[in-house]
């Protein structure tokens, strides 16, 4: 998966727990057209920085319980050597 797709996904997860809208993990994975897998392997990433996610059958989300608040920056710069500039 390419970076850009991939900080995509962490956004949009983000945004739906933030506004407590996931629905069940299976919901919440159809949301972003992803497995159940995958969608723990971002709440993982998220878990990494210390993001506070719970989920609660009661409001059928998942949500943070605390504050946390989630800049996504990304840079990605090709660089090549003269032999191969040539090549493309």
């Amino acid at each position: 998966m390419n970076l850009e797709k991939q900080a995509e996904r962490i956004n949009k997860v983000h945004q739906l727990i933030l506004e407590e809208k996931t629905g069940t993990p299976s919901e919440f994975a159809n949301k972003l057209n992803i497995s159940k897998s995958q969608l723990y392997n971002l709440i993982g990433i998220l878990k990494e920085y210390d993001a506070p996610i719970k989920s609660c059958k009661k409001i059928n989300s998942f949500y943070y319980s605390k504050p946390f608040f989630l800049e996504l920056k990304y840079s990605l710069k090709i660089t090549l050597d003269e032999e191969n500039k040539n090549r493309f």
